[in-house]
């Protein structure tokens, strides 16, 4: 894998050749790796709106990290309109599969009441799941809500 550098010189601009020939063929990993390196500007010009692409692709085939991160581009508005209702569905996507980072994004937004009605509990109901995982973020959000 050119991206991590296994075995071989780490190569980002490689790497996105051979992400593309996979995403190009319907690969949902190679599509949720793209779009995070045009998010990010590895290996090529960051570019919100073709992050938003490739994610959309691999998140409507389940990918969970690229619906928590397509939940991320529409709550900021990056490449896409801003949309917190849009980025909630995501979100609610990646945290039913488990994914930590959905489930704290989620515990964000109930805690706030962007996209949904303000619901501390739902907030601490999600926070607590992706805290269970290991997310610092989520355990320190939830130990402020008893606060």
């Amino acid at each position: 894998m050119y991206l991590k550098g296994n075995g071989v010189n780490k190569d980002d601009k490689l790497a996105v050749f051979w992400y593309h020939k996979a995403a190009d063929q319907g690969d949902a990993y190679a599509q949720a790796t793209l779009g995070y390196m045009y998010q990010n500007g590895n290996g090529v010009t960051k570019d919100d709106k073709l992050a938003v692409f490739w994610y959309q692709k691999a998140a409507d085939q389940g990918v969970a990290s690229a619906q928590a991160n397509l939940g991320l581009m529409y709550l900021k508005g990056n490449g896409v309109t801003k949309d917190d209702k849009i980025a909630v569905e995501w979100f609610h996507k990646s945290a039913d599969q488990g994914n930590a980072s959905g489930q704290a994004n989620l515990g964000f937004m109930y805690r706030n009441g962007n996209g949904v009605t303000k619901d501390d509990k739902l907030a601490a109901f999600w926070y607590q799941k992706a805290a269970d995982q290991g997310s610092a973020y989520a355990l320190s959000q939830l130990q402020s809500l008893g606060d």
